[in-house]
């Protein structure tokens, strides 16, 4: 038997859930906490879509009736790339072939389209599109041995109610393709909703926003729990358990590291436990947060109803938010840390973010978090919600942001609201920050990872994670041991990665063989395959599936561009600069 589960998208709608583990996991249903996932191995059961340990995907041939040519189908398969990057998570993808298909049943075909119609089949009944932005059907076993492993996942992309865009900043009104299934791609995995709010698998976002296609640590995080890969085994953990002393289910523990930035954050089971998997060993800030309550005075971030499987039945939120308690990590070991807290509700909760302005009229609060770049000077953010007055402690955590004072306070949709003046240092380290609000015997509150820090202003404000402002030409030649590929064996693929170089849009990939290279001759060239080949990279990784299989020796080389141009790829041994690939990727 296969049970489908339906993880939606919408402007206020998601689904998540977890057994007491970092970053939040799908579960089996409500009543059963068996975590759903897929068998890449294929040891328990054996798929036609899932191949030498990738798991296969079919776009529609149709696709969005918003853009033209395949940039809608390059931009799907840039959002897989994402996930199979991370270095410490073995999960992968490969594109099958493209076909006429509007259907998510569990037919062995992972399904990504556009629905642009009223109805759409899902698991064999025809279902009204309406209501959500994005949709991922998942189908798993529903018994013995195999319970909650996945047969089928699709994704659904609703073109009839919304407008899609591969240029978000260009088209604001429009929701960017990358950037959405990045997040669904995170529920096709196995993955729900997390609390972090600026997290790729937060329950909110909105048109224009490209921020999804970055993924946060808490994805990564969960990403590299279910599929482990390279060293995560190695790193330690912080676990324990929340209670009365009687166990909190549902309650958030959210780890920072001592610059404040957020690394990922866990949910309790049942029985209170929670773990925290995946950390160095280092010193850590530790604070448990219980979940929204509902139903809400005007809106939630992140609640029971964002949750699905057993989150999504009864959650207990009936308890303060604590302080951040200093927990070290010494890796591989596992360090304990537990919560007593009390059994009193919060009567002061954050429900909407003032978005990062230059001017206080310009100030516009909304259920999303927002961002801020590293040398703002005297910029406007804002935080409301019930008891949200200047008569609370307003605090933003971790170090290299200033709070210059209150700067406005009055009310938004019936919710007091305070808005703050900060300066951020030049040297602040990107990241997600939280806003932490106190009020005496009314309770705290946060909004954990509601703030990014981005390196550097030429972000697009419209859509951040996309450049406005030319950032000039990129690096022209590192020197030699600078910037070195990291190649990575994983079964038959090859994974590469690289340090971000500041200025570049995306990344070209070069191959080469080490005979010529021998003889005196560079002769890399563009990687032929889907999306270009390896042009036009977006991240500072990606993945050569099947790359191991051929045993000639190759060299590989990686060059960054914007819209001046592209860099050369880099120098020799002696300083000079290597040649450019004949043939070469496109210009972009």
């Amino acid at each position: 038997m296969t049970r489908p589960r339906l993880l939606m998208a919408s402007m206020a709608l998601l689904l998540a859930v977890s057994p007491a583990a970092a970053y939040i996991r799908s579960t089996f249903s409500t009543t059963d906490a068996t975590p759903i996932r897929w068998d890449l191995d294929e040891t328990q059961q054996s798929q036609a879509n899932v191949v030498g340990g990738e798991i296969v995907y079919t776009i529609d041939t149709a696709g969005s009736q918003n853009i033209p040519g395949t940039a809608d189908a390059d931009a799907i398969v840039r959002a897989f790339q994402h996930w199979e990057g991370i270095g410490t998570s073995r999960v992968a993808f490969v594109r099958g072939t493209d076909q006429a298909i509007q259907a998510a049943n569990n037919d062995g075909i992972n399904a990504v389209y556009f629905a642009e119609g009223v109805r759409t089949p899902i698991g064999g009944v025809n279902t009204n599109v309406d209501g959500f932005i994005s949709l991922t059907p998942v189908f798993s076993t529903t018994a013995g041995a195999n319970k909650g492993l996945i047969l089928d996942a699709n994704i659904i992309l609703n073109g009839r109610q919304f407008t899609w865009t591969v240029t978000p900043d260009s088209v604001p009104a429009s929701f960017d393709v990358e950037a959405v299934v990045t997040h669904e791609v995170g529920h096709f995995i196995g993955l729900d909703h997390s609390g972090v709010l600026n997290a790729t698998m937060a329950p909110r976002y909105l048109p224009g926003e490209a921020r999804q296609r970055t993924l946060e640590s808490d994805d990564i995080a969960g990403a590299s729990a279910i599929y482990p890969d390279g060293n995560f085994a190695t790193n330690g953990t912080i676990s324990g358990l929340v209670g009365r002393p009687t166990p909190v289910f549902g309650a958030l523990v959210a780890v920072e590291d001592l610059e404040g930035r957020v690394l990922q954050e866990s949910i309790t089971a049942s029985n209170g436990s929670y773990a925290a998997p995946g950390l160095a060993s280092n010193d850590y800030n530790v604070y448990v947060e219980p979940v929204d309550k509902t139903p809400p005075t005007t809106t939630n971030f992140f609640d029971e109803t964002d949750l699905g499987g057993v989150y999504g039945a009864t959650v207990d939120p009936n308890f303060f938010a604590s302080l951040p308690l200093l927990t070290t990590v010494t890796a591989p070991s596992a360090t304990t840390r537990s919560f007593s807290v009390g059994s009193s509700a919060p009567a002061i909760n954050i429900t909407k973010i003032g978005a990062r302005a230059s001017t206080l009229p310009s100030v516009v609060f909304r259920n999303a978090p927002t961002f801020v770049f590293a040398g703002d000077n005297n910029v406007f953010v804002g935080v409301a919600g019930p008891n949200v007055t200047t008569g609370a402690v307003f605090e933003i955590t971790g170090t290299g942001i200033t709070d210059n004072g209150l700067a406005s306070n009055g009310t938004v949709d019936g919710e007091p609201y305070v808005i703050h003046s900060i300066s951020v240092s030049t040297t602040a380290d990107a990241g997600l920050r939280t806003f932490r609000v106190t009020s005496g015997a009314l309770g705290r509150t946060y909004a954990t990872g509601g703030l990014e820090v981005y390196p550097n202003v030429s972000m697009s404000l419209a859509a951040p994670g996309l450049f406005l402002v030319v950032p000039g030409e990129v690096n022209t030649g590192r020197q030699p041991g600078q910037n070195p590929l990291t190649l990575t064996l994983r079964g038959n693929d090859i994974d590469l990665e690289w340090d971000d170089e500041p200025g570049a849009y995306g990344y070209n990939v070069y191959r080469g063989t080490i005979a010529s290279l021998a003889s005196g001759v560079y002769d890399h060239q563009a990687i032929a395959g889907t999306v270009n080949g390896k042009c036009g990279v977006t991240t500072s990784y990606t993945a050569l599936p099947g790359e191991a299989l051929d045993n000639t020796g190759t060299y590989y080389l990686v060059s960054a561009w914007n819209n001046i141009g592209e860099g050369i790829v880099g120098r020799d041994s002696a300083n000079n600069n290597q040649p450019p690939a004949s043939p070469a990727c496109p210009a972009p």
